[in-house]
């Protein structure tokens, strides 16, 4: 069996993993668990108390509901409930640490969830996130407001994760030459020498097979380690040629660039991105 070479392209040294009470930050936990146990870096788990849950119309909704005085001390009490159970899912989450021998902090804040996720999330060297959160079954779409807004806004990697954890046999990369994919196969590369997984470069074109397989040569040249294979699928779509090489492969984790489009143009044109991350139960590394 060859060797990895010893050139890498990042380095996993903070994790941070937002936590609520859903089963989707269940599951970021595990992540978290299983990357910190196989890099040594460190985790921070920051749980967010939603100021908008406090100050917020809700509180007056509830106030009237139950005839009592927004501001007679009932801020207050709700605020001490919320911070309580905030500790307790992060003692929790610490005990999980301790158990498997992983190094971590906690922090518990009181603010706008998408933004003191944001501000964390710059001294991280990767955010790993779930889907959805506590309010899920209450959402309209696939994801999580707060999670869409972090995904949008975000200027450095995260990982989001489906509501069950599952050991990656497989990373995958879909790759197709730009600056933004080129980033997602550093991302991929590292992830396959930490877990030490093959890595799979996926491909999707519509009619230039010559110009894939170009694409495919400079990542070739771009990638250091070994145990390496490439798949050129030919799809008028790129979303549907990503899931459709998802299904042949066991237990990925997927590595794709962040948003290349502006907003306008997503609602027009959809974003593969977004795409792969409402349809995939996998875990999807969004590279920054």
């Amino acid at each position: 069996m060859k060797l990895w070479r010893v050139k890498m392209t990042k380095r996993l040294k903070h994790l941070l993993i937002p936590i609520d009470a859903s089963p989707f930050s269940t599951a970021a936990m595990y992540y978290a668990v299983y990357l910190a146990k196989h890099t040594d870096a460190q985790i921070k788990a920051l749980h967010v108390v939603d100021i908008v849950a406090l100050e917020g119309p809700f509180i007056y909704d509830i106030s009237s509901a139950i005839g009592i005085e927004p501001f007679f001390n009932f801020t207050d009490q709700v605020r001490a409930a919320l911070e309580l159970k905030g500790e307790t899912l992060l003692q929790s989450f610490k005990e999980l640490c301790e158990k498997e021998n992983v190094s971590i902090s906690t922090v518990l804040k009181t603010g706008i969830v998408s933004k003191t996720i944001l501000k964390y999330a710059e001294d991280a060297d990767l955010t790993i996130i779930g889907k959805q959160g506590v309010n899920a079954k209450f959402e309209r779409g696939f994801l999580g407001t707060n999670i869409e807004t972090v995904l949008r806004k975000a200027d450095k990697t995260l990982l989001v994760v489906p509501h069950h954890f599952f050991d990656p046999q497989h990373i995958l990369c879909g790759y197709d030459g730009s600056e933004i994919a080129k980033r997602a196969l550093g991302w991929a590369e590292t992830l396959s020498f930490y877990l030490k997984k093959p890595l799979i470069v996926v491909t999707v074109y519509k009619k230039d097979r010559q110009r894939a397989e170009e694409i495919v040569n400079e990542a070739k040249n771009t990638i250091t380690g070994h145990n390496i294979s490439y798949n050129i699928v030919e799809n008028e779509s790129p979303l549907s040629g990503l899931l459709n090489a998802l299904k042949k492969v066991e237990r990925p984790i997927l590595c794709l660039g962040a948003y290349s489009r502006t907003r306008l143009s997503e609602i027009i044109l959809g974003s593969t991105t977004e795409g792969i991350i409402k349809r995939a139960e996998i875990p999807i590394l969004v590279s920054a």
